[in-house]
């Protein structure tokens, strides 16, 4: 069939849509998880909204650990908002992406400007809030005040990409131009019927139309999938071919003693700001005589490759380094330092 017709999204089909991953959400969608609220009440707007800033780039079994430990430590917008931000990236310590921790922080600070402590009451309000995007906002406000608006993140793009067999590349704002009309127009009639939508969509991705191996066998939408009747689904969404990685090279100078390592604060760099790392070697003249090349490590963060050459130096005099902190081994796991440094330093 022509993408044209494809694209012309009648109302049966939508109405069809809509009423069987309801149902199916109802009875096989992810129920209990921590920010749900008990049968009756209320979502609360600090819960979704903290799960989902941590969701980002984060997988749903590691997500809930982080966000059951974060609630204890933080248990309301108020008390994020007072406590310092070194606090905020020790307890976020181990999640990766820290930038999401330092808007957290941000945004709990705006949100209890001059003691108001409201919270937006729409998605577009939301996304006024930094570290809030377009889907996120309307996932908040989806949960949080039943606004209808269509959630846009990877999973949905996935399943409406394959209904109607979208031939433009992931990650392209030609595809979400495509998606957005189309995933409004299968919202719910009614506005109280949105969370549990947004939650079946979203799971409807995650457990059933999956990037790989997709389960179409236990799809409640397959009759209405173009690409299910084409035998096509693993040909939608439409990646673009794997570039090779960007390399970024560092070398780092470690000093330490019989009992703890020094660390210095990042400022500046966009890799790691506000958590604690090695000293950055920018040049040779750096590297005392006394140190010694201790190995080279290869990792990948987000998308690139960073290579790092470390060079350690037992120290005798802790004078001899300014701006430094010292840390303790056993203090690590609970400082604000990647998992990157934390890994490299364990082999020390």
């Amino acid at each position: 069939m022509p993408e044209k017709l494809i694209l012309t999204c009648d109302s049966s089909k939508n109405s069809i849509f809509t009423d069987n991953l309801l149902s199916w959400g109802r009875s096989n969608g992810r129920k209990n998880l921590p920010w749900t609220p008990k049968k009756g009440d209320k979502y609360d707007p600090y819960k979704v909204w903290i799960s989902e800033i941590m969701l980002q780039q984060t997988q749903l079994v590691t997500g809930i650990n982080f966000f059951k430990k974060f609630m204890l430590t933080f248990p309301t917008v108020e008390v994020l908002a007072l406590s310092k931000l070194e606090k905020v990236l020790i307890s976020w310590a181990g999640l990766g992406y820290y930038a999401r921790a330092k808007n957290l922080h941000n945004a709990a600070q705006m949100i209890c400007l001059k003691q108001k402590n409201v919270f937006p009451n729409s998605a577009e309000e939301w996304m006024k809030l930094p570290g809030v995007g377009f889907s996120t906002a309307a996932s908040i406000s989806a949960f949080v005040t039943n606004e209808k608006v269509a959630v846009m993140d990877a999973n949905v793009i996935r399943v409406i990409a394959r209904q109607f067999k979208l031939k433009d590349f992931v990650g392209s704002t030609r595809l979400k131009n495509k998606i957005l009309p189309l995933a409004t127009k299968f919202l719910p009639h009614s506005s109280t019927n949105m969370p549990i939508y947004t939650q079946s969509i979203m799971d409807l991705g995650a457990i059933i139309c999956r990037p790989h191996n997709p389960k179409c066998y236990l799809c409640p939408v397959s009759s209405s999938c173009s690409s299910f009747a084409t035998d096509q689904m693993l040909n939608y969404p439409v990646r673009r071919k794997s570039s090779i990685k960007e390399k970024k090279v560092m070398k780092w100078l470690i000093p330490y003693t019989k009992d703890s390592t020094a660390l210095v604060l990042s400022k500046n760099s966009k890799l790691w700001p506000g958590l604690w790392t090695p000293i950055q070697i920018l040049t040779e003249s750096q590297i005392p005589k006394e140190a010694y090349f201790f190995k080279k490590l290869k990792t990948p963060i987000s998308n690139f490759i960073l290579e790092v050459s470390i060079w350690c130096v037992f120290c005798t005099d802790k004078k001899l380094y300014n701006s430094v902190k010292w840390f303790k081994r056993e203090e690590l796991a609970t400082s604000p330092v990647p998992s990157t440094v934390k890994k490299a330093l364990y082999l020390i």
